[in-house]
Formats: C-alpha cells, structure tokens, sequence
C-alpha cells in the first residue's frame, strides 16, 4: 500500500515498479552526505540517515509553502498525484491523470459523483442528463487567451474580469438545449432572440420585442404579465394594456368587443304565395 509505505521513514514508493523499497537516505553512514542529499529529502536522525518526515505542518502556511504537502480538509496532508511517471501516476488510487503533453500527473477536475458538490467547485460544471460532473469550459486566465484560443465558444466578461463561456454554446445536443430556457435549436443551440442582449440592460429595452427581468439580470421576451404591480409601466408600452386590474398583451387589445351582424337575403323566400 503506498500511503502505507510512505508512511514509514525507512521506506520510500517507487513509481517505476509500483512496489515498496528501502529508502535511499539509508544507505549514508555519516551527517554530511546525509543532509546533502535534498533530492531524496533526507535527515540525520542522529545516528542514522533517514527521509524527512513529511507534511506534518500544524498550519496552512508552512503546508503549502512545501511543495510536497498541500492542507487539505483541515489536515496538512501529501500533495495528491506527485509522480514522475505515467505508471505510477495512472496507478495511484488517488485518481490521477498523466499528461502527455507536458509530462506531468496531476489529479482529475471535477472527480465529484453529486450536482451539490460539483457547483460549489468553480472550475466545475453539473450535467444533468449524463450525469455528470466536468470542467467547466474556458477557464482562460486573460483576455487575450479567453479571446483568441477558443474564439466563438469564449468570451471575456468586462465586469468580473473572467472568461465565461458564449451563451448556449456548451450544449452540444438539441436535448440539452431545450433544458435551458434562454436557448433555442436551429442547426446548434444559439440564444433565444432577446437573450443575446445579455444584461445589457438599455440595448434590451431599446428593443421593442424584449425586455430587461431585473430578477434573473438578463434580457428576456417581452410579457406584460410582468407588469401587473406597474400601471405606468404597462400604459406606457405600446404593445401592452391594462384591462381590469391586469396588464395584457397585444395590440388592439383595447377595442371593445364588437357584435357580429349577419344579414341574409330573403327576398327569394317572401316572393312566394302564402296562405
């Protein structure tokens, strides 16, 4: 068992076997070369060479200082997926991931089996339909990668100074397209025609066919249901009226009802002779 191994000071794991072995600090016999050997974190002990007790800090600082140790859940504990190798990275429990790209392990995002746990992870998203926990998409550190790497997909919000992701443009099926409501199938999953003003609030107001839900702090189809608490509101917009008590739409919704009149003519039936 690694954690196991690791845990005692004689021993050290080996990625490259995937087994237990002695440590190396062991084999010096005197102080000097034991303390010079950093790269195998050795110690003297006194009056045998042993590998430094690791991650045992009592506060967050000095753990994270070290760049073995990470504090993690209230406790300075190893770092997670510190490995030089493939086999010994896709081989620890801890669920790693090598990449080959760069050469490194590193622990696979957004490993959480609930929606609860996954939202509260900024660097995650929930997926309903699968389901799933997964990176979320663009999480480029400027605007200039955010703009230029993914373009389209990406794009760099002035107010939070962060890349999000274009509106709609994660869902990759009609399925999930219709699961949110500002989004609408064509070929591809694009925003509905109101939702493209985002929260710019004058342009969406500006638009005859929209209009700015303060509650949500998006743009949406204009609904003069949305005015029953507004009389001004809804007087004052041309495609809406109020109409006892309640504000509706559509235009010409103010005529009154009009009586239909049928005239038939019966000038064929009276030129007969009764009686």
């Amino acid at each position: 068992d690694k954690t196991v191994c690791n845990g005692d000071a004689g021993c050290v794991w080996f990625d490259t076997t995937l087994s237990c072995g002695d440590s190396p600090c062991l084999k010096h016999c005197g102080e000097p070369e034991c303390s010079a050997d950093t790269g195998n974190k050795c110690v003297w002990a006194g009056a045998y060479c042993e590998k430094k007790e690791l991650c045992k800090y009592t506060n967050a600082t000095a753990c994270d200082a070290d760049t073995d140790c990470e504090f993690r859940d209230g406790v300075c504990k190893d770092k997670k997926c510190k490995h030089a190798t493939e086999q010994g990275c896709v081989a620890d429990p801890d669920l790693c991931a090598w990449n080959n790209i760069d050469g490194t392990c590193a622990e696979i995002p957004c490993n959480w089996d609930n929606a609860d746990q996954c939202v509260l992870d900024t660097k995650c998203r929930w997926k309903p339909l699968v389901p799933k926990c997964e990176p979320r998409l663009c999480q480029y550190p400027n605007q200039t990668a955010c703009e230029t790497t993914e373009p389209g997909l990406c794009l760099w919000e002035n107010v939070t100074s962060t890349c999000v992701t274009a509106p709609c443009k994660e869902y990759q099926s009609e399925l999930e397209c219709h699961q949110d409501d500002s989004c609408e199938w064509t070929t591809t999953c694009v925003p509905k025609y109101c939702e493209r003003y985002g929260q710019d609030e004058n342009a969406c107001n500006s638009d005859t066919q929209c209009m700015y839900d303060a509650s949500r702090l998006k743009c949406v189809t204009k609904d003069c249901g949305a005015f029953q608490n507004d009389t001004c509101r809804c007087q004052k917009d041309p495609d809406c009226f109020w109409d006892k008590g309640t504000c509706k739409t559509g235009k010409n919704g103010e005529c009154p009802t009009l009586d239909i009149v049928l005239v038939v003519d019966g000038s064929a039936s009276m030129s007969q002779t009764f009686g």
